[in-house]
């Protein structure tokens, strides 16, 4: 497969605090970004023999990809520090990436009818690097000390990035049949990952002309090793028109970070061990092969990034982004809903999907602004979400002509944080709540042949859609400061 980018954004916006320093940002920025990737994935699949099956996948990816950023920011009130600042920045870089991955199963059935043993190992590769150039220039004015002079910060920086990240993952399952339908399943799984990200960014030098002067404020490396496992026992019933599956699992994990500073000391954290509980549901009822019901539930571990984890990590002259190494793996309480039904007599067809997830030790931003926007990462609770999709299409009469239909329905809870300091920083619950319809009609004509039994293309297809989109976000910490905001177009 073959895929282009060129894609090319330009916007403006407004933004009022409301908070004791009132400040007010008017930003513009442009930018293009532009990529191409190929990819290709194989499956190789042996019957060793009437009991055994053995299945390679590989696939790859490569891409080359090239950013352009141009912003401009004018901030008053920006702190108690400085009443005003003004920043103009430019970055481009060129960079490529390679992914290597594969997986060996082995499957053999045993002698007893419905007992199984299968296996797996898989691993893969992922190495980025990229080449870019940031200029910025910040003029500080009107600060609340007359003895305090006007000053600029100027930023001409060639930055080098190298990202690698080596995976590999063992699984193991064996199934006993208990009779009458009725299984058990014994897993396990073993997985480790090693991410490293590598920032090296230099200074250009008038004297020589070039980028000779490592700058250590804006360099780091941070290596990450992350080990997961997990054991889980299911039991899985089968009947005539439905099946289920009810497990039970647990997921410990680990997690160890170094983050290295040209002239600093290396911060190396010990490692962390995490207890997860992981259950797992699945519940398959089938009317007929033309109308089915699933419900899925799933609790998952996620790993935060090397670069959520790594030290601080100043991008320009005004945003300043820090790490926290004490970072929790956040856990996913998930559960899917699908429901479908075909007429394939009538050309009809209806889905409805569905998802709810509630998320413990979910990572979030936290941003203050001591002297400038200051971002570090976080560990929270009660974030959640869930959505409603519905699907129809249903032809008139008459086949050439045809309506379909998308109503969805989302509700979002989101945890964080906002201050202007650290130390009397304001906890702040946004409850987003969407509503969109999509619809419309579609004609087609009927494909005809003629009297030497030759296909004939006689067909026109017009089609007519109109959409709305309703968004209401309410903020806790916000008074009345709330958003709504109504969508619609056609074509």
């Amino acid at each position: 497969r073959y895929g282009s980018v060129d894609n090319t954004v330009i916007s403006t916006s407004r933004t009022q605090y409301t908070d004791n320093s009132s400040r007010l940002e008017n930003s513009q920025s442009s930018g293009n970004n532009r990529s191409d990737n190929f990819g290709a994935n194989l499956r190789f699949e042996w019957k060793v023999d009437s009991m055994s099956t053995i299945i390679f996948r590989p696939s790859m990816q490569y891409n080359k990809n090239n950013n352009l950023q141009n912003s401009e920011s004018h901030t008053n009130n920006f702190s108690s520090l400085f009443n005003t600042i003004d920043t103009k920045a430019h970055y481009e870089s060129d960079g490529k990436g390679l992914t290597l991955n594969g997986t060996l199963e082995y499957s053999r059935k045993l002698n007893k009818k419905g007992r199984t043993i299968s296996m797996s190992l898989s691993g893969g590769l992922t190495d980025s690097d990229s080449d870019g150039y940031n200029t910025s220039e910040s003029f500080y004015y009107g600060y609340t000390d007359p003895l305090l002079p006007d000053s600029t910060v100027n930023l001409n920086q060639n930055i080098l990035q190298d990202d690698k990240s080596y995976n590999w993952r063992a699984f193991l399952s064996y199934v006993e049949p208990l009779g009458r339908n009725n299984f058990l399943q014994l897993t396990y799984k073993y997985s480790k990952r090693n991410s490293s990200s590598d920032k090296n960014t230099y200074s250009y030098n008038e004297a020589t002309g070039d980028y000779d002067i490592l700058d250590g404020l804006y360099s780091r490396k941070t290596t990450n090793d992350f080990i997961n496992q997990n054991v889980s026992l299911n039991f899985k019933a089968v009947r005539a028109k439905y099946d289920y599956t009810i497990g039970v699992g647990l997921e410990p994990s680990s997690s160890k970070t170094e983050n290295i500073q040209p002239g600093k000391t290396p911060i190396e954290t010990p490692r962390n061990n995490f207890l997860s509980f992981a259950p797992n549901a699945q519940f398959n009822y089938r009317w007929d092969r033309r109308s089915s019901l699933r419900l899925d539930y799933k609790g998952i571990t996620n790993q935060p990034s090397a670069s959520q984890l790594s030290t601080a990590s100043t991008t320009d002259g005004v945003n300043t982004t820090i790490g926290n190494p004490d970072l929790k793996p956040s856990f996913e309480n998930r559960l899917n809903i699908r429901f479908q039904k075909f007429n394939p007599e009538k050309a009809s067809s209806m889905m409805v999907f569905g998802r709810l997830s509630f998320t413990s030790n979910d990572i979030i931003t936290v941003t203050n602004y001591t002297n400038g926007r200051n971002m570090t990462y976080e560990n929270i609770n009660g974030n959640m979400n869930g959505n409603l999709r519905w699907i129809m299409n249903m032809p008139f009469r008459n086949r050439n002509f045809s309506i379909n239909a998308m109503s969805y329905g989302s509700y979002q809870r989101t945890n964080t944080f906002v201050s202007d300091d650290v130390s009397d920083r304001i906890k702040n619950i946004s409850n987003n709540y969407t509503f969109s319809e999509n619809a419309g009609i579609s004609f087609r004509s009927e494909v005809t042949r003629d009297g030497a039994q030759h296909w004939l293309l006689r067909s026109v297809d017009l089609n007519l859609r109109g959409n709305i989109r309703y968004q209401n976000v309410r903020y806790s910490a916000t008074g009345n400061n709330n958003t709504e905001a109504f969508n619609y177009g056609g074509n």
